[in-house]
């Protein structure tokens, strides 16, 4: 799903996204002078020879490149709302629209010149509204909507290599946090707590000092970690916690920025923070930050319910319980085994044991969460044991095999065990 938003944003982007964006035009959209990436005229078409009054000293093409990644990461955070449970039709459907209809106003009155909320003097230098309680809250909005996973709010981790990979190692608060309150500090927990940090600079990274970002990380990660307990009391599913880091963390950051804001980093004694004596700016802050979360929810929620009533949002529960992989588009990351319609299923007493007609190997599926399996237990027809510790894992497509049967009647382990 995020690579194809990758490619779909791109192109939207080309079309028409730009120039919403970037063009002159009302306090809310920008123009369709972009349009396609030209211009007016032969002479003003997009290129190395023109510039954008907001980054002059660079061509053209590279400050519309630029702004493009952050399109594109908007639209991928809101997927952490809906993950492993939405259909993939309805999926390039909603960013499509969500694009036009949420991104690009908010972009263009958050950034343009004549955007109404930079009119009004609010401080995102890098996306807290634009980019994290836009994405944030879009993603709350659907997690609500298109319901929980049948396996649950709380998943582990698929694989805790890919998730220290994409997070950066500023990873200090959430780190401290999860050590300090669960006695067992873990590498998803810095992988989070370096994320908290990204978002909750995001508004202020170029109106913030040392000093100013450092206590807003310090204010803002118990914050963000009692927000990541919201989705557990209140019963909504944030597959990967767009609204628990992104939301909650840029309404923090925003508003923290309000007060850290420091002239000598902004360059403009007007344009300052509370503890260098312009607290009006907390309350432009807090305004911003209202306009944006509500016009997302209200918007994202309205696309949500027409998607949900005419195409549907959903996958089946079977598509959903065999994983999105290879029930909507027929790959799996890892072996390539057969789909579970391709195997008869015998369960006994044990737990699920899967055994293919035609003997090729199949996967032995992972056990509920908080069922007690035994540590070894002998599968019929093999000559050997797999150990399985208890509560290894749960039934989810976020659940992967760790071995496999080999054919029946056979004395030895398959390859590679």
């Amino acid at each position: 799903q995020t690579f194809s938003i990758a490619g779909l944003v791109t192109v939207l982007w080309l079309i028409l996204g730009y120039s919403l964006c970037f063009s002159t035009g009302s306090e809310v959209y920008g123009g369709v002078q972009r349009g396609w990436l030209i211009g007016p005229d032969d002479s003003q078409k997009l290129g190395a020879n023109t510039a954008h009054a907001l980054a002059p000293s660079i061509p053209e093409p590279v400050f519309m490149t630029f702004q493009l990644t952050f399109a594109i990461i908007t639209a991928a955070i809101v997927c952490g709302g809906f993950a492993e449970r939405m259909k993939f039709s309805s999926v390039v459907v909603f960013i499509f629209f969500w694009h036009f209809l949420v991104y690009c106003p908010i972009c263009h009155s958050e950034w343009a010149v004549d955007g109404f909320l930079a009119a009004a003097g609010d401080m995102d230098f890098a996306g807290g509204n634009v980019v994290h309680i836009s994405s944030g809250v879009a993603g709350l909005a659907a997690g609500i909507i298109v319901g929980p996973r049948l396996s649950g709010t709380i998943t582990r981790p698929h694989n805790l290599i890919y998730v220290c990979m994409g997070a950066a190692f500023l990873w200090v608060g959430g780190f401290m946090l999860e050590w300090v309150t669960t006695g067992k500090p873990s590498l998803l927990g810095a992988a989070s707590g370096a994320v908290s940090g990204l978002v909750l600079i995001t508004p202020g990274s170029g109106y913030c000092d040392q000093t100013g970002s450092f206590f807003t990380a310090l204010i803002g990660t118990p914050i963000i970690f009692l927000g990541l307990k919201l989705k557990v009391r209140l019963g909504y599913d944030d597959a990967l916690d767009a609204f628990g880091v992104h939301g909650v963390g840029g309404i923090v950051g925003g508003i923290l920025t309000g007060f850290f804001a420091n002239p000598f980093v902004t360059g403009d004694d007007t344009r300052k923070g509370c503890f260098y004596g312009n607290c009006e700016q907390v309350g432009i802050q807090i305004y911003a930050i209202v306009v944006v979360a509500g016009w997302s929810f209200v918007v994202s929620s309205l696309i949500l319910l027409a998607l949900k009533y005419t195409m549907g949002l959903r996958v089946p529960e079977s598509y959903e319980i065999d994983g999105l992989d290879i029930s909507e588009h027929g790959e799996t990351m890892f072996m390539d085994f057969p789909a579970p319609s391709d195997v008869k299923v015998e369960r006994d007493i044990v737990g699920t044991q899967e055994e293919n007609v035609s003997g090729a190997p199949v996967p032995v599926p992972m056990q509920p969460m908080g069922a007690q399996v035994p540590t070894m237990f002998p599968i019929p027809g093999v000559g050997f044991n797999l150990g399985y510790p208890p509560n290894m894992g749960v039934v989810s497509s976020l659940a992967t095999p760790i071995t496999q049967v080999g054919p029946r009647g056979s004395s030895q382990p398959p390859p590679g065990y």
